[in-house]
């Protein structure tokens, strides 16, 4: 495998970077000296898959940013919309306690009216001067 084959999953998965970081290059030179033949295989497996295993970080990587940064905006919206029902919850709740005093002001003027209505009771002996005549 080679950085061709990186490149060529970046542009099938639409794959566009996040960040001004590039996408992995793997140099295929390696350093260790095999012993013998089966360790030879082993060490060429490994070249094989090191490209594969350093894209598949990078794109999971620059999924993880897009989700991240998707889960940031969709937690900003809720913070926006959180302090606008706050808001809202507040002038309901001061038109709430206005209604409360105005209740409290006109159950006080009933009252006073009530007591200024109501007929005074007449006295006994009115009614007993009133039957004589």
């Amino acid at each position: 495998m080679d950085a061709n084959l990186c490149d060529e999953l970046t542009e099938k998965l639409s794959i566009q970077p996040s960040s001004l970081e590039r996408k992995p290059e793997v140099n295929k030179c390696v350093d260790q000296v095999p012993y013998d033949a089966d360790d030879k295989y082993k060490i060429n497996i490994f070249a094989d898959i090191i490209p594969i295993l350093a894209h598949d970080i990078w794109c999971e990587k620059e999924q993880f940013q897009r989700l991240l940064l998707t889960k940031v905006g969709e937690e900003r919206k809720w913070k926006v919309k959180e302090a606008e029902l706050e808001h809202k919850l507040f002038w309901k709740r001061m038109q709430l306690d206005g209604c409360i005093k105005s209740l409290q002001d006109v159950q006080e003027q009933f009252d006073e009216y009530i007591d200024e209505v109501e007929p005074i009771e007449e006295p006994e002996w009115i009614h007993e001067l009133l039957k004589d005549d």
